[in-house]
């Protein structure tokens, strides 16, 4: 059976803009979710993040996965160039498996590229990507690639680099609007472990909520089911400001639900 889990912040600036990162783990709770996923986006491994693990647990949630970081200085763009900024990128990462393994999550969502920041492909990235694998093979810790802009990024890294430990998370929002429903499902069916599930018009990575934007989510139910998915369905919706559902507490609700839906469609379920 396939969990739904729901994403949470876990950084100094809040993930959402209407509520805190801690009220939104009460939330999620309350709205019925089981499971959550964590994310920070300046990167690291901080007191921050460590006080957010210690409240999900408190709670009674379980912790899906983790998705890695990096901008600013430490921009992922700097892993396709050769410099020492990238190879600091090596080290952080690295780190990261390392606590993250510690504190039993074993999952890793990465990104390769910026959306809008797009990598010359070379070697240099691809040394750096097996350097960031020989530490998630020694922790036993799966490295989860994420597709997002640009097709090629993505193709080249699977098609360059083999490992037990290097797999997919699907992102549905990002395959409706960058590559426009034409994700190779038959390709990369063994690889996927994690999908991202949001929504939107097409026009933006708006990150709305299942039925708000214009996916067809009758036709990627059947794509899961073609793939025999097994993995998290995850929510990577963000409660924001102008979004239709403002209330937080329903926001959280109707995430629930909606997830609840389409796990129950994908499984066949009433």
């Amino acid at each position: 059976m396939n969990n739904i889990a729901m994403v949470v912040g876990c950084d100094e600036k809040p993930f959402n803009k209407l509520v805190n990162d801690d009220e939104s783990v009460r939330l999620i709770k309350k709205a019925g979710f089981k499971n959550v996923f964590i994310s920070w986006r300046t990167g690291g491994f901080s007191k921050v993040a460590m006080h957010r693990i210690e409240l999900i647990r408190a709670l009674g949630l379980n912790i899906s996965f983790a998705h890695l970081g990096y901008k600013g200085t430490h921009n992922v763009i700097n892993l396709w160039k050769d410099t020492t900024d990238g190879d600091k990128l090596v080290e952080l990462y690295s780190e990261d498996i390392k606590q993250l393994a510690y504190n039993k999550i074993n999952i890793g969502v990465m990104h390769v590229h910026r959306s809008f920041d797009l990598p010359i492909l070379s070697e240099v990235g691809l040394n750096r990507l097996r350097e960031i694998l020989k530490t998630a093979e020694k922790y036993k810790f799966t490295i989860a690639i994420e597709n997002l802009k640009d097709k090629e990024v993505f193709d080249y890294v699977f098609d360059n680099i083999q490992s037990d430990y290097l797999k997919i998370c699907y992102d549905c929002g990002h395959d409706h609007v960058h590559y426009k429903d034409t994700f190779d499902f038959e390709k990369y069916k063994d690889k996927i472990i994690v999908a991202h599930i949001h929504d939107n018009d097409q026009d933006g990575d708006e990150h709305l909520l299942p039925y708000d934007g214009t996916i067809n989510w009758n036709t990627l139910v059947d794509k899961f089911k073609e793939i025999n998915y097994k993995g998290v369905l995850a929510c990577e919706s963000h409660l924001q400001l102008g979004y239709q559902i403002a209330k937080p507490k329903v926001f959280f609700n109707e995430a629930y639900k909606r997830l609840t839906i389409l796990n129950n469609m994908i499984n066949n379920k009433r």
